[in-house]
């Protein structure tokens, strides 16, 4: 990203005239190797300084960002440095349908060309605070201050130093919204990346998408499988694009992902005339409108397994009222989640579940984890309400130097072909437990995870009441899907 600064003295950057295009211009030196210049008008006077900054280095400088080694091999925010603001078709304008305006902190060659984008394809309000915007559009195009005598109600640009209620806040520093549900404050980097999402994505023209292949890191449980097919087939079905999932990608046979689920792998048809390849799965993963919701229900398991799961639930539950508690752990701590994915202790967790469990009259609770220390301790505090599915169970202690997943200690323990007998009994376990908790009266969740996504959309988020952690000792109040 470009950012605007002071002009440098007495130093020979580049010196580029200020003008419409002066960003891509800027960009194309950037691609040579420059950093700085030095912008001026017609006469030669210079106007500002512009720095470019990789955007993935500039996020995870700043506080707030969620540090894992989960995301090092594959950043979430691409340096974008070609883009065609003029491809209409290719922008993804959705976030912009509910606000009230949008409202810009800071001027930069992101918050500029997101205003341009807003004034030239949506009939929303642009709000800025910073002053320098005024150099990149025309004085008439500008209105002093919403409700003023120079505001005659066309100009929709507007000077404006806070946000207006309902505006959509676009703040000058980086904002960790990526792993929230917060779709009313994030930072000018973000927005970028889901506007020209596409444009990123592929060099289709997007009447001719057909498929959405993702390519699912091994590193990926089960649960992050499910979650990207449906955070997928929300997004990008409802443009008509079929989600689909490479065939031999994921650490589990295809034969055995078919056994028990219903989603579909990349048919033989597909090919790069018609199809969006997802090789960076995080940044599709964290990008805002991946964030918003998923689309699954308990019609993507197969009926006969679903079947048996219904039977056992059956036989467990009774009549009996279930509080569900999520908690996840080992990989989580080991790989560094911060943020609201980071996990929380039972000593943390424990004095509210007590009394939900003590106000909601609930006769056990059903606990999700695939930590054996929390286990051992939601055990020691709860005792036999306690009730959990049997699976393999992992502690921080069992990871070796230079492990941080899960995958990587299941293959160190079960190595060869013992490997696929024990990765299937892990998926089938695991998605008993999200269907129990698909079956509780009530869940709490201790950081948000696949799990936590998964329960609530078998749950048709039907629970009577819903607590996040994660939220709590963040002070939100989001839930994301």
């Amino acid at each position: 990203m470009l950012n605007l600064c002071e002009v440098w003295e007495n130093v020979n950057y580049r010196q580029l005239l200020h003008g419409p295009g002066i960003f891509h211009e800027a960009l194309r030196h950037v691609c040579e190797g420059e950093r700085r210049f030095v912008v001026a008008d017609g006469e030669g006077h210079p106007l500002y300084g512009l720095v470019y900054e990789e955007n993935q280095a500039l996020a995870e400088a700043s506080e707030g960002y969620v540090h894992s080694k989960l995301f090092e091999e594959m950043p979430l925010y691409p340096p974008y440095l070609n883009y065609d603001e003029n491809r209409r078709e290719s922008l993804c304008l959705d976030l912009f349908k509910d606000c009230a305006g949008v409202w810009f902190e800071q001027a930069s060659e992101y918050s500029v060309v997101l205003a341009r984008v807003l004034l030239a394809c949506t009939e929303q309000k642009v709000f800025f605070a910073d002053e320098r915007m005024r150099l990149f559009f025309a004085e008439e195009e500008i209105a002093a201050k919403e409700g003023s005598k120079s505001d005659d109600g066309r100009a929709r640009l507007i000077y404006a130093g806070e946000a207006p209620d309902g505006a959509l806040r676009v703040f000058g520093h980086f904002v960790p919204s990526s792993f929230d549900g917060d779709f009313t404050r994030l930072d000018a980097m973000v927005l970028f990346h889901h506007v020209f999402f596409f444009q990123w994505l592929t060099p289709l023209d997007l009447a001719d998408v057909k498929y959405v292949e993702f390519l699912v890191p091994r590193t990926e449980g089960i649960g992050s499988i499910l979650l990207a097919y449906g955070r997928g087939k929300a997004f990008f079905g409802a443009l008509g694009m079929q989600v689909t999932i490479r065939p031999g990608c994921t650490r589990y046979p295809d034969e055995m992902l078919q056994k028990y689920l219903r989603i579909p792998f990349t048919p033989k048809d597909a090919d790069d005339t018609n199809t969006i390849r997802v090789v960076n799965y995080y940044s599709v993963m964290y990008a805002k409108m991946l964030r918003r919701k998923g689309e699954l229900d308990l019609s993507i398991l197969q009926p006969s397994f679903l079947s048996e799961m219904k039977t056992y639930g059956d036989a467990v539950i009774r009549d009996q009222r279930m509080l569900g508690v999520l908690l996840r752990g080992s990989d989580y701590i080991t790989s560094g989640m911060g943020g609201s994915s980071r996990p929380r202790t039972v000593e943390e967790v424990s004095p509210v579940i007590a009394e939900w469990f003590r106000e909601g009259k609930y006769d056990r609770i059903f606990l999700a984890t695939e930590d054996g220390d929390l286990l051992d301790d939601m055990v020691k505090t709860f005792g036999r309400s306690v009730i959990s599915v049997s699976q393999e169970r992992y502690r921080v202690a069992d990871f070796r130097e230079g492990m941080t997943t899960i995958s990587e200690l299941d293959r160190a323990r079960h190595p060869g072909s013992a490997y696929d007998a024990f990765v299937e009994d892990t998926v089938v376990n695991y998605l008993y437990a999200i269907y129990m908790l698909s079956r509780c009266e009530a869940f709490m969740y201790s950081c948000h995870c696949g799990g936590v996504s998964l329960a609530r959309q078998f749950n048709a988020d039907r629970y009577e009441k819903l607590y996040s952690f994660a939220d709590a000792f963040n002070g939100c109040s989001k839930n994301p899907m």
